[in-house]
């Protein structure tokens, strides 16, 4: 079935590039980078230009291309899975201007669309480089995460995937939740933890190379001011100066193996005598 929906860039965190008949995609938060050639290229031109994607197939369906609609369908979720596109919501309902529905030329024969991934091109990302004064973020909405004494649990809602983040680095994410500097988490470290700047400062850098890298965080860009340490949650309890812990190099351990239950059944209130994954009866407030 045809599909009324628009679609963007995933900016800030997609780029792209026209060069020549292609185009050249880079995820920045994953540093995925792809190569849309011929009908790919086009189709992509038209779903960032906002045409609806019925719009789309109905055009190839005019020049005789008897199956548009699955290969579409199947190109947009390509497009989607990789995070490279976002939905902006469906098209009015009334008939599309002829000036907004897409022409397909006669010097433009259509193929199937391909999404080519560049595994071995990780050299052309352009994302800055993280450093002591860049600002390191979630990369997306997608994340949730409780605190628990010594331990952040984080998962992530699209994939189905949780982290344990222990210690050190649990007081990372805390920091990455907030926003703030490499030099803002190397400062709060330092107040629970003993070790010399430049060491837990080189630690922390390669920490979140190694989220970057899993797709978790994005570098924001610089701040350039002084080192400020932020509050943590009473869950992380402070530890007194004269108790403070040797540092150790932070690490996370990612679990897949309740990625299936989770995508099934989303995070919800549970019953409280039973527990999850049973949800908790609606109250006679619920509407």
């Amino acid at each position: 079935m045809a599909s009324p929906k628009r679609y963007q860039i995933n900016t800030p965190e997609v780029t792209a590039e026209q060069q020549g008949s292609e185009v050249l995609a880079i995820n920045l938060t994953t540093g995925a980078y792809f190569v849309l050639e011929d009908s790919a290229a086009y189709i992509w031109d038209w779903l960032t230009s906002g045409v609806a994607v019925d719009d789309i197939i109905s055009a190839l369906h005019a020049q005789g291309v008897s199956d548009a609609e699955a290969m579409i369908a199947d190109y947009v979720e390509q497009l989607e899975q990789q995070r490279l596109i976002v939905s902006t919501g469906e098209a009015p309902t009334e008939e599309t201007p002829a000036s907004n529905t897409p022409q397909v030329e006669a010097a433009m024969p259509f193929s199937r669309p391909i999404l080519k991934i560049q595994d071995d091109a990780q050299q052309f990302v352009t994302a800055a480089p993280i450093n002591a004064s860049s600002r390191i973020i979630p990369a997306s909405k997608d994340f949730a995460s409780e605190a628990y004494p010594d331990e952040v649990v984080m998962l992530d809602l699209s994939r189905g995937i949780y982290y344990s983040l222990p210690n050190e680095a649990g007081i990372i994410w805390r920091g990455i939740e907030q926003e703030v500097t490499v030099r803002d988490i190397v400062a709060t470290l330092r107040e629970h933890y003993e070790g010399e700047w430049i060491t837990i400062e080189d630690a922390v850098i390669t920490f979140l190379n190694d989220l970057h890298e899993e797709g978790v965080v994005r570098n924001a860009g610089d701040a350039n001011s002084p080192a400020q340490p932020f509050p943590l949650d009473d869950a992380l309890d402070e530890v007194p100066p004269q108790q403070k812990r040797p540092f150790r190099k932070p690490e996370f351990t990612r679990y897949d193996d309740m990625q299936n239950l989770l995508l099934l059944d989303p995070i919800h209130e549970v019953d409280e005598q039973i527990g999850w994954p049973q949800e908790a009866p609606a109250s006679e407030d619920t509407p």
